[in-house]
This record gives structure tokens, sequence and C-alpha cells, in this order.
């Protein structure tokens, strides 16, 4: 039965979860052990491979370090010059027009 598995005394449910999990003991007390097969049915078929798109693993989660990586490229590949000159020209220009 779900009580005895799931509980209804696990501090980390929320009460959206806890009365799901009572609707789910009464149906399952009522339909004979059914319904907790075809709930189980479509939570394997549909709902896993959402929740695997949404919950993905991280490879690197040294985000710090990926920013600095990034920042590091961003200077050595001399994207900066391009910014920098771009942004003159652009001023430049907006005085000419403005």
């Amino acid at each position: 039965m779900f009580i005895l598995t799931g509980g209804f005394d696990n501090p980390r449910l929320n009460w959206v979860q806890i009365i799901l999990l009572r609707f789910l003991t009464v149906m399952e007390i009522l339909f004979n052990d059914q319904l907790m097969q075809i709930v189980m049915e479509i939570h394997h078929n549909y709902l896993l491979p959402v929740s695997s798109l949404l919950a993905q693993s991280i490879e690197d989660p040294d985000i710090l370090g990926q920013i600095q990586d990034a920042w590091y490229n961003f200077i050595d590949s001399g994207q900066v010059w391009a910014l920098l000159i771009g942004m003159f020209f652009g001023y430049t220009f907006k005085g000419f027009t403005g």
C-alpha cells in the first residue's frame, strides 16, 4: 500500500503530494490495485521522459570556472577588440545621424 511505502509523516512532502497520496491510497483500496498499475504505467511511459528532460545532470558544476574560461577566450580570440571598435564606430555614426 501507498501509506506503508510513502508515509504521510515524511517532512519533505508538501500538501499537494500528501493530498495526491491520500487520493491514490483511497483509489487503490477501491479499485483493488488496478488504478496504481495504470498510474505507474502512465508515469513510466509518459512522465519519466519529461522529467529527464527537465532535470538534466550537470557534467561540470564549476560555473565560475566556465565563466573565467569564456572570458579568457573572449580576450584571447580578439573579440574584445571587435566589440570596442564596433562601439566606437557605432557611437561615432550615431553622432552623425542624431
